[in-house]
């Protein structure tokens, strides 16, 4: 293999912005709105992590297009509606 003069070499460092390359506007917008759960620490954190990987890899599928979209809406609304419960439940207990 031949290399490039002045190229970067190839350290091996996976991209972490593969799984969102190729998507459409609105199924990249869907793919990422559950990161505002960040906003609610380590618990929102997570569901968003969860629901983005969801929704990345719902993204992919070959669903059609209107089914794809409902079922990633889902996936967003579940999540913050999982965030609002386990944070109600959690308020409730500590109080």
């Amino acid at each position: 293999m031949q290399r490039v003069k002045g190229a970067a070499p190839d350290l091996g460092k996976t991209d972490y912005w593969s799984k969102f390359r190729g998507l459409t506007w609105w199924q990249w917008a869907l793919s990422v709105l559950p990161f505002g759960l960040f906003i609610g620490g380590a618990l929102g954190a997570g569901i968003g992590l969860l629901s983005i990987a969801a929704n990345t890899s719902l993204a992919r599928k070959q669903f059609p297009t209107p089914l794809k979209a409902l079922a990633m809406t889902g996936v967003v609304l579940a999540a913050y509606l999982v965030w609002i419960v386990i944070a109600v439940i959690l308020d409730t207990t500590v109080n």
